[in-house]
Protein backbone atom coordinates (compact mmCIF):
# COMPACT_ATOMS: atom_id res chain seq x y z
CA UNK A 1 0.00 0.00 0.00
CA UNK A 2 1.37 3.21 -0.97
CA UNK A 3 0.08 6.42 -0.02
CA UNK A 4 0.30 9.92 0.75
CA UNK A 5 2.97 12.23 -1.43
CA UNK A 6 4.14 9.17 -3.32
CA UNK A 7 1.10 8.35 -4.91
CA UNK A 8 -0.21 12.07 -5.28
CA UNK A 9 -2.89 13.14 -2.09
CA UNK A 10 -6.08 11.53 -1.89
CA UNK A 11 -4.62 8.02 -3.77
CA UNK A 12 -3.64 4.79 -2.18
CA UNK A 13 -2.13 2.11 -4.32
CA UNK A 14 -3.32 -1.32 -3.05
CA UNK A 15 -2.20 -5.09 -4.10
CA UNK A 16 -4.94 -7.27 -2.86
CA UNK A 17 -3.69 -10.89 -1.99
CA UNK A 18 -0.02 -9.83 -2.03
CA UNK A 19 0.89 -7.66 0.77
CA UNK A 20 4.98 -8.09 0.44
CA UNK A 21 4.74 -6.09 -3.38
CA UNK A 22 5.72 -2.81 -3.11
CA UNK A 23 6.59 -0.67 -6.11
CA UNK A 24 10.34 -0.33 -7.69
CA UNK A 25 11.95 3.25 -7.20
CA UNK A 26 12.00 5.21 -10.11
CA UNK A 27 9.39 4.17 -11.96
CA UNK A 28 5.98 6.00 -13.19
CA UNK A 29 2.42 4.75 -12.52
CA UNK A 30 -0.68 6.29 -13.46
CA UNK A 31 -3.85 6.15 -11.09
CA UNK A 32 -7.49 4.91 -11.97
CA UNK A 33 -9.79 7.22 -11.75
CA UNK A 34 -7.79 10.13 -13.31
CA UNK A 35 -7.27 13.63 -11.33
CA UNK A 36 -10.34 14.92 -10.57
CA UNK A 37 -11.86 17.56 -13.17
CA UNK A 38 -11.48 21.44 -13.25
CA UNK A 39 -13.46 24.27 -14.63
CA UNK A 40 -16.57 23.57 -16.77
CA UNK A 41 -17.40 20.71 -19.11
CA UNK A 42 -18.45 20.73 -22.22
CA UNK A 43 -21.72 19.11 -22.98
CA UNK A 44 -20.63 18.80 -27.28
CA UNK A 45 -23.65 18.77 -30.15
CA UNK A 46 -26.41 15.69 -29.52
CA UNK A 47 -28.12 14.31 -32.08
CA UNK A 48 -31.02 11.78 -33.01
CA UNK A 49 -31.09 9.00 -36.12
CA UNK A 50 -35.02 9.36 -35.85
CA UNK A 51 -37.26 12.47 -36.52
CA UNK A 52 -40.36 10.08 -36.08
CA UNK A 53 -40.83 7.24 -33.62
CA UNK A 54 -43.69 5.00 -32.53
CA UNK A 55 -44.46 4.54 -28.96
CA UNK A 56 -42.41 2.15 -27.12
CA UNK A 57 -39.54 2.57 -29.45
CA UNK A 58 -36.09 3.60 -28.40
CA UNK A 59 -34.72 7.35 -29.14
CA UNK A 60 -31.32 6.40 -30.72
CA UNK A 61 -29.45 9.71 -29.47
CA UNK A 62 -25.68 9.82 -29.62
CA UNK A 63 -23.11 13.33 -28.02
CA UNK A 64 -20.23 14.27 -29.79
CA UNK A 65 -17.66 16.64 -28.95
CA UNK A 66 -18.05 16.28 -25.23
CA UNK A 67 -15.04 16.17 -22.57
CA UNK A 68 -13.57 13.10 -21.71
CA UNK A 69 -14.29 11.56 -18.66
CA UNK A 70 -12.64 12.63 -15.68
CA UNK A 71 -13.36 11.85 -11.91
CA UNK A 72 -15.96 14.15 -10.43
CA UNK A 73 -17.88 13.98 -13.63
CA UNK A 74 -21.94 13.56 -13.61
CA UNK A 75 -23.74 13.22 -16.81
CA UNK A 76 -27.71 13.11 -17.20
CA UNK A 77 -30.07 12.66 -20.27
CA UNK A 78 -32.85 14.18 -19.99
CA UNK A 79 -36.47 14.94 -22.00
CA UNK A 80 -39.11 17.71 -21.76
CA UNK A 81 -42.34 18.17 -23.38
CA UNK A 82 -41.62 22.01 -24.01
CA UNK A 83 -38.28 22.73 -23.72
CA UNK A 84 -39.16 24.04 -20.20
CA UNK A 85 -39.55 21.02 -17.45
CA UNK A 86 -36.73 18.56 -18.02
CA UNK A 87 -37.27 15.47 -16.48
CA UNK A 88 -33.58 13.34 -15.86
CA UNK A 89 -34.36 9.78 -17.38
CA UNK A 90 -31.39 8.24 -17.41
CA UNK A 91 -27.25 8.97 -16.17
CA UNK A 92 -25.42 6.71 -18.12
CA UNK A 93 -21.81 7.24 -19.28
CA UNK A 94 -21.75 6.85 -22.89
CA UNK A 95 -21.48 9.15 -25.81
CA UNK A 96 -25.30 7.76 -27.13
CA UNK A 97 -28.53 6.55 -25.65
CA UNK A 98 -31.40 3.98 -26.52
CA UNK A 99 -34.18 5.90 -24.38
CA UNK A 100 -37.55 4.82 -24.44
CA UNK A 101 -39.92 6.59 -26.29
CA UNK A 102 -43.09 7.58 -25.37
CA UNK A 103 -44.67 10.31 -26.79
CA UNK A 104 -43.18 13.74 -28.95
CA UNK A 105 -40.75 15.47 -26.67
CA UNK A 106 -37.16 17.30 -26.82
CA UNK A 107 -34.21 15.50 -25.60
CA UNK A 108 -31.15 16.95 -24.79
CA UNK A 109 -27.54 16.21 -22.69
CA UNK A 110 -26.05 17.75 -19.18
CA UNK A 111 -22.68 17.31 -17.99
CA UNK A 112 -21.50 18.71 -14.65
CA UNK A 113 -17.73 19.41 -13.24
CA UNK A 114 -18.32 20.43 -9.11
CA UNK A 115 -21.30 22.51 -9.93
CA UNK A 116 -20.19 23.92 -13.20
CA UNK A 117 -22.90 22.62 -15.63
CA UNK A 118 -22.74 22.59 -19.88
CA UNK A 119 -25.94 21.15 -21.59
CA UNK A 120 -25.97 20.26 -25.11
CA UNK A 121 -28.42 21.09 -27.60
CA UNK A 122 -31.81 20.24 -28.16
CA UNK A 123 -33.67 17.66 -30.74
CA UNK A 124 -37.11 16.77 -30.64
CA UNK A 125 -38.34 13.21 -32.06
CA UNK A 126 -42.00 13.51 -32.99
CA UNK A 127 -44.74 11.08 -32.96
CA UNK A 128 -45.35 9.86 -36.23
CA UNK A 129 -48.82 9.87 -37.44
CA UNK A 130 -51.46 6.89 -37.80
CA UNK A 131 -51.42 5.19 -40.92
CA UNK A 132 -53.87 7.73 -43.10
CA UNK A 133 -57.04 5.83 -45.03
CA UNK A 134 -56.27 6.80 -48.51
CA UNK A 135 -58.84 8.35 -50.94
CA UNK A 136 -59.52 6.34 -54.51
CA UNK A 137 -58.53 5.74 -56.40
CA UNK A 138 -55.47 4.46 -55.01
CA UNK A 139 -52.22 3.11 -56.85
CA UNK A 140 -49.54 1.81 -54.98
CA UNK A 141 -46.45 0.48 -57.32
CA UNK A 142 -44.15 0.14 -54.69
CA UNK A 143 -41.35 2.06 -56.45
CA UNK A 144 -41.12 5.22 -54.36
CA UNK A 145 -38.15 5.82 -51.84
CA UNK A 146 -38.37 3.38 -48.98
CA UNK A 147 -38.21 3.96 -45.22
CA UNK A 148 -38.71 2.53 -41.92
CA UNK A 149 -41.93 3.30 -39.89
CA UNK A 150 -42.84 2.36 -36.65
CA UNK A 151 -40.84 -0.94 -36.55
CA UNK A 152 -42.38 -1.66 -40.25
CA UNK A 153 -39.52 -2.38 -42.06
CA UNK A 154 -39.60 -0.97 -45.62
CA UNK A 155 -42.33 1.04 -46.23
CA UNK A 156 -42.23 3.48 -49.06
CA UNK A 157 -43.23 7.44 -48.58
CA UNK A 158 -46.59 7.04 -47.81
CA UNK A 159 -48.99 6.61 -44.60
CA UNK A 160 -51.60 4.15 -46.18
CA UNK A 161 -50.26 0.71 -45.76
CA UNK A 162 -48.39 -1.12 -43.60
CA UNK A 163 -47.15 -4.95 -43.16
CA UNK A 164 -47.52 -7.36 -39.93
CA UNK A 165 -44.92 -9.40 -38.73
CA UNK A 166 -41.96 -6.67 -39.56
CA UNK A 167 -39.16 -8.91 -38.65
CA UNK A 168 -37.98 -12.54 -38.99
CA UNK A 169 -38.87 -14.83 -42.12
CA UNK A 170 -42.48 -13.30 -43.01
CA UNK A 171 -41.75 -9.68 -43.87
CA UNK A 172 -43.27 -7.80 -46.97
CA UNK A 173 -39.97 -5.72 -48.45
CA UNK A 174 -39.62 -4.42 -51.61
CA UNK A 175 -37.33 -6.45 -53.77
CA UNK A 176 -36.63 -6.89 -57.55
CA UNK A 177 -38.30 -10.24 -57.75
CA UNK A 178 -35.91 -11.83 -60.26
CA UNK A 179 -33.49 -11.73 -57.62
CA UNK A 180 -35.65 -14.59 -55.99
CA UNK A 181 -35.93 -16.55 -59.17
CA UNK A 182 -39.37 -14.59 -59.57
CA UNK A 183 -40.09 -12.98 -63.17
CA UNK A 184 -39.06 -9.14 -63.00
CA UNK A 185 -42.01 -6.99 -63.39
CA UNK A 186 -42.16 -2.89 -64.49
CA UNK A 187 -40.58 -0.18 -61.72
CA UNK A 188 -37.52 -0.97 -59.65
CA UNK A 189 -39.29 -2.97 -57.43
CA UNK A 190 -42.44 -4.80 -56.24
CA UNK A 191 -43.45 -6.11 -52.69
CA UNK A 192 -42.05 -9.12 -52.11
CA UNK A 193 -42.75 -12.13 -49.56
CA UNK A 194 -40.48 -14.37 -48.16
CA UNK A 195 -42.18 -17.15 -46.45
CA UNK A 196 -41.19 -20.05 -43.77
CA UNK A 197 -42.61 -22.43 -41.73
CA UNK A 198 -40.79 -25.28 -40.33
CA UNK A 199 -41.69 -28.26 -42.68
CA UNK A 200 -42.43 -30.50 -39.28
CA UNK A 201 -45.12 -27.53 -38.30
CA UNK A 202 -48.93 -29.24 -38.53
CA UNK A 203 -50.13 -26.36 -36.44
CA UNK A 204 -51.23 -22.63 -38.09
CA UNK A 205 -49.59 -22.11 -41.72
CA UNK A 206 -47.19 -19.02 -41.46
CA UNK A 207 -48.68 -16.17 -42.90
CA UNK A 208 -47.81 -12.61 -43.46
CA UNK A 209 -50.16 -9.43 -43.70
CA UNK A 210 -50.19 -6.32 -45.71
CA UNK A 211 -52.56 -4.30 -45.04
CA UNK A 212 -54.25 -0.94 -47.10
CA UNK A 213 -55.87 1.59 -45.83
CA UNK A 214 -58.75 3.19 -48.27
CA UNK A 215 -61.62 5.65 -47.62
CA UNK A 216 -64.58 3.85 -49.55
CA UNK A 217 -67.10 6.13 -48.46
CA UNK A 218 -69.62 6.86 -51.47
CA UNK A 219 -71.89 3.65 -51.43
CA UNK A 220 -70.42 2.96 -54.48
CA UNK A 221 -69.07 -0.54 -56.04
CA UNK A 222 -65.37 -0.82 -55.25
CA UNK A 223 -62.79 -3.25 -56.71
CA UNK A 224 -59.38 -4.14 -56.34
CA UNK A 225 -56.63 -5.36 -58.75
CA UNK A 226 -53.12 -6.34 -58.43
CA UNK A 227 -50.93 -8.37 -60.29
CA UNK A 228 -49.09 -11.46 -58.33
CA UNK A 229 -46.60 -14.13 -59.02
CA UNK A 230 -46.34 -17.35 -57.12
CA UNK A 231 -44.06 -20.12 -57.98
CA UNK A 232 -44.34 -22.72 -54.76
CA UNK A 233 -47.09 -25.38 -55.42
CA UNK A 234 -49.33 -25.06 -52.37
CA UNK A 235 -48.37 -21.16 -51.28
CA UNK A 236 -51.54 -19.04 -51.36
CA UNK A 237 -52.97 -15.62 -51.33
CA UNK A 238 -56.00 -14.43 -49.80
CA UNK A 239 -57.66 -10.95 -49.72
CA UNK A 240 -59.69 -10.13 -46.85
CA UNK A 241 -61.35 -6.94 -46.16
CA UNK A 242 -62.69 -4.93 -43.53
CA UNK A 243 -65.14 -2.31 -43.24
CA UNK A 244 -64.95 -1.18 -39.24
CA UNK A 245 -61.28 -0.07 -39.43
CA UNK A 246 -60.05 -4.20 -38.93
CA UNK A 247 -62.28 -5.00 -36.16
CA UNK A 248 -63.52 -8.09 -38.56
CA UNK A 249 -62.43 -9.23 -41.89
CA UNK A 250 -64.50 -11.40 -44.42
CA UNK A 251 -62.55 -13.56 -46.71
CA UNK A 252 -63.15 -11.74 -50.65
CA UNK A 253 -60.74 -13.96 -52.90
CA UNK A 254 -57.92 -16.88 -52.45
CA UNK A 255 -55.05 -17.28 -55.41
CA UNK A 256 -53.63 -20.67 -54.34
CA UNK A 257 -50.90 -22.84 -56.61
CA UNK A 258 -51.74 -26.37 -57.57
CA UNK A 259 -50.29 -29.58 -55.57
CA UNK A 260 -47.97 -29.92 -59.00
CA UNK A 261 -46.34 -27.26 -60.48
CA UNK A 262 -48.42 -24.79 -61.95
CA UNK A 263 -47.02 -22.87 -65.36
CA UNK A 264 -49.55 -20.09 -65.45
CA UNK A 265 -48.10 -18.84 -61.65
CA UNK A 266 -44.29 -18.32 -62.73
CA UNK A 267 -45.62 -15.67 -64.50
CA UNK A 268 -47.10 -12.27 -63.88
CA UNK A 269 -50.95 -12.55 -63.81
CA UNK A 270 -53.21 -9.46 -62.98
CA UNK A 271 -56.38 -10.15 -60.31
CA UNK A 272 -59.57 -8.49 -60.05
CA UNK A 273 -61.39 -9.00 -56.55
CA UNK A 274 -64.83 -7.24 -56.12
CA UNK A 275 -65.31 -5.64 -52.75
CA UNK A 276 -69.01 -5.27 -53.52
CA UNK A 277 -71.24 -1.87 -52.72
CA UNK A 278 -69.28 -0.26 -49.75
CA UNK A 279 -69.90 3.11 -47.93
CA UNK A 280 -67.61 2.96 -44.69
CA UNK A 281 -64.72 5.80 -44.62
CA UNK A 282 -62.28 3.24 -42.59
CA UNK A 283 -61.62 0.42 -44.81
CA UNK A 284 -58.39 -2.19 -45.10
CA UNK A 285 -57.55 -4.27 -47.47
CA UNK A 286 -55.19 -6.94 -46.08
CA UNK A 287 -53.36 -9.34 -48.60
CA UNK A 288 -52.50 -12.31 -46.54
CA UNK A 289 -49.79 -14.44 -47.70
CA UNK A 290 -50.25 -18.47 -46.61
CA UNK A 291 -46.96 -20.67 -46.96
CA UNK A 292 -47.38 -23.75 -47.61
CA UNK A 293 -45.09 -24.97 -45.25
CA UNK A 294 -41.51 -24.68 -46.48
CA UNK A 295 -39.70 -21.58 -47.81
CA UNK A 296 -41.25 -20.06 -50.61
CA UNK A 297 -41.78 -16.49 -52.56
CA UNK A 298 -44.13 -14.76 -53.91
CA UNK A 299 -44.61 -11.02 -54.78
CA UNK A 300 -47.59 -8.26 -55.41
CA UNK A 301 -47.21 -5.05 -57.80
CA UNK A 302 -49.24 -2.73 -59.38
CA UNK A 303 -51.93 -2.64 -56.62
CA UNK A 304 -55.12 -0.53 -56.76
CA UNK A 305 -58.25 0.28 -55.42
CA UNK A 306 -60.83 2.01 -57.55
CA UNK A 307 -64.68 2.05 -58.00
CA UNK A 308 -66.65 1.64 -61.25
CA UNK A 309 -70.19 0.67 -62.54
CA UNK A 310 -70.59 -2.72 -61.63
CA UNK A 311 -73.18 -5.20 -63.67
CA UNK A 312 -76.16 -6.11 -62.34
CA UNK A 313 -75.75 -9.90 -61.72
CA UNK A 314 -78.27 -12.36 -60.64
CA UNK A 315 -77.99 -15.88 -59.48
CA UNK A 316 -80.47 -18.74 -59.54
CA UNK A 317 -80.64 -22.18 -58.67
CA UNK A 318 -82.24 -25.33 -60.56
CA UNK A 319 -83.97 -26.25 -57.51
CA UNK A 320 -84.82 -23.69 -54.59
CA UNK A 321 -85.05 -26.28 -51.81
CA UNK A 322 -82.77 -29.16 -52.13
CA UNK A 323 -82.27 -32.20 -50.28
CA UNK A 324 -79.30 -33.04 -48.64
CA UNK A 325 -77.02 -34.86 -50.93
CA UNK A 326 -78.76 -34.15 -54.26
CA UNK A 327 -77.13 -31.81 -56.92
CA UNK A 328 -78.71 -28.28 -57.91
CA UNK A 329 -77.49 -26.12 -60.91
CA UNK A 330 -76.52 -22.00 -59.85
CA UNK A 331 -76.67 -20.01 -63.05
CA UNK A 332 -75.15 -16.49 -62.77
CA UNK A 333 -76.34 -14.33 -65.40
CA UNK A 334 -75.03 -10.32 -66.30
CA UNK A 335 -71.80 -10.25 -67.26
CA UNK A 336 -69.09 -11.44 -69.46
CA UNK A 337 -67.23 -13.34 -66.99
CA UNK A 338 -67.44 -14.88 -63.75
CA UNK A 339 -65.76 -16.36 -60.70
CA UNK A 340 -67.66 -18.09 -58.27
CA UNK A 341 -66.82 -18.85 -54.65
CA UNK A 342 -65.48 -22.79 -55.55
CA UNK A 343 -63.38 -21.08 -57.64
CA UNK A 344 -65.18 -22.31 -61.05
CA UNK A 345 -64.87 -19.95 -64.19
CA UNK A 346 -68.48 -20.95 -66.14
CA UNK A 347 -71.50 -19.27 -65.22
CA UNK A 348 -73.29 -22.58 -64.27
CA UNK A 349 -72.38 -24.78 -61.76
CA UNK A 350 -72.97 -28.00 -60.09
CA UNK A 351 -73.37 -27.40 -56.34
CA UNK A 352 -74.16 -30.81 -53.49
CA UNK A 353 -74.30 -29.10 -50.16
CA UNK A 354 -75.13 -31.10 -47.22
CA UNK A 355 -76.37 -28.25 -45.37
CA UNK A 356 -77.53 -25.10 -46.17
CA UNK A 357 -74.82 -23.12 -47.82
CA UNK A 358 -74.05 -19.35 -49.24
CA UNK A 359 -72.45 -19.35 -52.72
CA UNK A 360 -70.86 -16.05 -54.02
CA UNK A 361 -69.85 -15.28 -57.68
CA UNK A 362 -68.07 -12.57 -59.06
CA UNK A 363 -69.33 -10.71 -62.25
CA UNK A 364 -67.32 -9.39 -64.68
CA UNK A 365 -68.35 -7.33 -67.48
CA UNK A 366 -66.12 -5.98 -70.73
CA UNK A 367 -64.53 -3.15 -68.64
CA UNK A 368 -63.54 -5.31 -66.03
CA UNK A 369 -65.58 -4.28 -63.57
CA UNK A 370 -67.11 -6.71 -61.55
CA UNK A 371 -70.22 -7.36 -59.24
CA UNK A 372 -70.00 -9.36 -56.23
CA UNK A 373 -73.50 -11.25 -55.87
CA UNK A 374 -74.31 -13.71 -53.23
CA UNK A 375 -76.96 -16.99 -53.06
CA UNK A 376 -78.06 -19.22 -50.46
CA UNK A 377 -78.85 -22.76 -51.23
CA UNK A 378 -81.79 -23.77 -49.25
CA UNK A 379 -80.53 -27.72 -47.94
CA UNK A 380 -83.58 -29.56 -46.30
CA UNK A 381 -82.57 -32.95 -44.41
CA UNK A 382 -85.99 -34.68 -46.52
CA UNK A 383 -85.61 -38.17 -44.00
CA UNK A 384 -89.30 -39.17 -45.22
CA UNK A 385 -89.30 -38.56 -49.19
CA UNK A 386 -87.70 -37.13 -51.37
CA UNK A 387 -89.77 -35.91 -54.22
CA UNK A 388 -93.19 -35.85 -55.41
CA UNK A 389 -93.28 -39.45 -56.67
CA UNK A 390 -92.81 -40.92 -53.70
CA UNK A 391 -94.90 -38.32 -51.67
CA UNK A 392 -96.76 -40.18 -48.85
CA UNK A 393 -97.83 -37.19 -46.77
CA UNK A 394 -99.87 -35.40 -49.24
CA UNK A 395 -101.20 -35.37 -52.52
CA UNK A 396 -101.23 -32.51 -54.81
CA UNK A 397 -103.00 -31.41 -58.10
CA UNK A 398 -103.55 -30.26 -60.39
CA UNK A 399 -100.12 -29.98 -61.87
CA UNK A 400 -99.64 -27.68 -63.58
CA UNK A 401 -101.89 -25.38 -61.93
CA UNK A 402 -103.76 -22.33 -63.48
CA UNK A 403 -106.34 -21.09 -61.15
CA UNK A 404 -106.28 -23.40 -58.00
CA UNK A 405 -103.82 -26.06 -56.26
CA UNK A 406 -105.48 -28.90 -54.04
CA UNK A 407 -103.38 -30.28 -51.73
CA UNK A 408 -104.89 -33.53 -49.54
CA UNK A 409 -102.56 -34.06 -46.17
CA UNK A 410 -102.50 -37.88 -45.43
CA UNK A 411 -101.46 -37.01 -42.05
CA UNK A 412 -103.86 -35.89 -39.05
CA UNK A 413 -102.35 -32.94 -36.98
CA UNK A 414 -101.17 -29.22 -38.02
CA UNK A 415 -99.25 -29.32 -41.49
CA UNK A 416 -97.23 -26.33 -42.47
CA UNK A 417 -97.09 -25.53 -46.16
CA UNK A 418 -94.70 -23.42 -47.75
CA UNK A 419 -94.32 -22.46 -51.75
CA UNK A 420 -90.87 -20.64 -53.28
CA UNK A 421 -90.00 -19.37 -56.65
CA UNK A 422 -86.64 -20.78 -57.84
CA UNK A 423 -84.69 -18.09 -56.31
CA UNK A 424 -85.61 -19.34 -53.02
CA UNK A 425 -88.26 -16.40 -52.04
CA UNK A 426 -90.87 -17.79 -50.04
CA UNK A 427 -94.26 -16.59 -52.04
CA UNK A 428 -96.98 -19.06 -49.70
CA UNK A 429 -96.70 -19.77 -46.21
CA UNK A 430 -99.52 -21.38 -44.28
CA UNK A 431 -100.46 -23.64 -41.42
CA UNK A 432 -103.57 -25.84 -41.43
CA UNK A 433 -105.17 -29.02 -39.66
CA UNK A 434 -107.63 -29.20 -41.91
CA UNK A 435 -107.34 -32.66 -44.63
CA UNK A 436 -107.58 -31.09 -47.46
CA UNK A 437 -106.71 -26.67 -48.28
CA UNK A 438 -107.08 -24.78 -51.43
CA UNK A 439 -104.64 -22.19 -52.13
CA UNK A 440 -105.36 -19.35 -54.87
CA UNK A 441 -102.79 -19.35 -58.11
CA UNK A 442 -104.23 -16.60 -59.90
CA UNK A 443 -101.81 -13.54 -58.29
CA UNK A 444 -99.29 -15.98 -58.66
CA UNK A 445 -96.78 -15.39 -61.70
CA UNK A 446 -96.39 -18.36 -64.11
CA UNK A 447 -92.99 -19.95 -63.72
CA UNK A 448 -91.63 -22.92 -61.72
CA UNK A 449 -92.14 -23.82 -58.31
CA UNK A 450 -91.37 -25.94 -55.19
CA UNK A 451 -94.06 -26.67 -52.46
CA UNK A 452 -92.57 -27.83 -49.03
CA UNK A 453 -94.64 -29.73 -46.91
CA UNK A 454 -93.71 -30.78 -43.37
CA UNK A 455 -95.98 -32.30 -40.86
CA UNK A 456 -96.69 -32.05 -37.19
CA UNK A 457 -94.10 -34.72 -36.84
CA UNK A 458 -91.20 -33.28 -38.36
CA UNK A 459 -91.67 -35.06 -41.81
CA UNK A 460 -90.78 -33.08 -44.68
CA UNK A 461 -91.20 -33.71 -48.64
CA UNK A 462 -91.00 -31.07 -51.65
CA UNK A 463 -93.07 -31.17 -55.04
CA UNK A 464 -92.10 -29.31 -57.63
CA UNK A 465 -94.71 -27.33 -59.58
CA UNK A 466 -95.41 -26.00 -62.68
CA UNK A 467 -97.90 -22.61 -62.58
CA UNK A 468 -99.59 -21.64 -66.00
Amino acid sequence: EVSGDAAGEGYTFITPGNPDFAPSEGLLYSWFPPAPCEGTPMAGTLSSEAEFLCEGQNVPLSISGTSEYASGIAYSWQTSPDESDWTEISTQVSGSAQLPFVSAAYYRFVITCNGAEDISNSVFVETLADVQYASVPFTETFDAPWEDRCGTANVPNADHWSSNPTVGFLPWFPEDPSIYSLPAFSGTAAIFQSLFNEPSSTSDQSTADLDFYVNLEGDLNYNVSFHYVNIIPGDSLEVLFSDDAGENFVSKGYFSALETADASLEVWNEYTVALGQINSAECIIRLRGISSGDFSTMAVDDFEVYACEAPSATVETSSAILCAGDEAILTATGGDEYLWSTGETTPSIAISPDETTTYSVQVFNEEGCASLTEFTQVVEICSSVRNADKANLSVVYPNPAKDNLTVEFHYEGVNQMTLFNLAGVQVVDRASANERIELDMTYIQSGVYFLRIISEGGQTEIHKLVKL
